[in-house]
């Protein structure tokens, strides 16, 4: 049964749990198991018919049903967990709204502080427009979160529950990434840097941005792709996704406090961008050398 134990979505695709039933009932014929698969799994009969070869004892069918019923029953529990958040978050369409921040049961949110001004440094993926007094509801900032590459509807939940539907209460982005625990903690001894690991924070939160940076790394033509590619050449995969998970923080903080939505602007800027650091770095280099430097475009030939 070597395919089943390494492909772990068999036992809970129609395939797989078919081929498992008839296994429970006391089915042991490779061919009638294999004749079970569906879809892009029947092409794989040869394999599966190998897989599935020899003859479960009655002890190992009710081990096997029993585990199947767990797993149906925790997938019930995720049911009803997922329909109590969204009515929860007002998701249905109800009139209330309610903020978890908010909610009476957990504790009054503290009092807001004055958000920041403006700035023109933000998170490259986002276009600043005035902040507005009026808050998002849950489903716009839902609406908002899902379309940043890598955030799925179960971590924009998660981001509402610990962070709320504003960010009034940090002071500024750099705070909001030390609470959920994805700034570095440099540890300095004798002038000499002896690590740089993140510190403690909020661990739902970062979980599910360390979760979320991981699929933004594999997205194809998107601006946050691009820019993991460029860290993990630069400090290996683990950091770069943890680096990941802090920009695409960033990026929510304001995505919140100037309320719009996530623009994708492409891996081609993460290029404009380097080129302009590139072209920055070379003038103070020039200029610490005492020359002066006036730029000037080259012509097409």
């Amino acid at each position: 049964m070597s395919y089943i134990v390494y492909k772990s979505s068999f036992i809970t695709d129609k395939s797989g749990r078919a081929i498992l039933q008839a296994m429970i009932q006391g089915e042991h014929d490779p061919e009638i198991l294999a004749d079970l698969a569906r879809g892009r799994l029947r092409e794989k009969r040869n394999e599966l018919k190998e897989a599935v070869q020899g003859t479960l004892s009655d002890h190992h069918r009710f081990l096997l049903g029993s585990q199947l019923r767990q797993i149906d029953f925790l997938d019930g529990q995720l049911r009803e967990l997922d329909q109590e958040i969204a009515q929860r978050l007002g998701l249905p369409g109800g009139p209330d709204d309610p903020d978890p921040l908010e909610d009476q049961s957990v504790g009054k949110k503290a009092p807001p502080q004055e958000p920041p001004e403006a700035s023109l440094a933000v998170a490259p993926s986002l276009e600043l427009i005035a902040p507005s007094d009026k808050k998002l509801t849950n489903a716009q900032v839902l609406d908002f979160l899902d379309q940043i590459p890598g955030i799925n509807l179960r971590i924009g939940e998660i981001v509402i529950a610990e962070v709320g539907r504003g960010v009034d209460r940090f002071a500024s982005e750099d705070q909001l990434v030390s609470w959920a625990g994805l700034c570095p903690e440099a540890k300095i001894s004798a002038g000499k840097r002896l690590s740089n690991k993140t510190g403690k924070g909020n661990r739902w939160l970062r979980q599910a941005l360390v979760e979320a940076a991981s699929a933004a790394a594999r997205s194809k033509k998107t601006f946050l792709g691009a820019y993991f590619q460029r860290l993990r050449k630069r400090m290996g995969y683990k950091k770069a996704i943890v680096a990941l998970a802090h920009r695409i923080l960033v990026i929510i903080y304001h995505l919140l406090h100037e309320q719009q939505p996530y623009r994708e602007l492409g891996p081609e800027h993460l290029q404009d961008q380097t080129a302009e650091a590139s072209k920055r770095w070379a003038l103070r280099r020039l200029e610490q050398l005492g020359y002066q430097v006036t730029l000037q475009e080259a012509e097409v030939a």
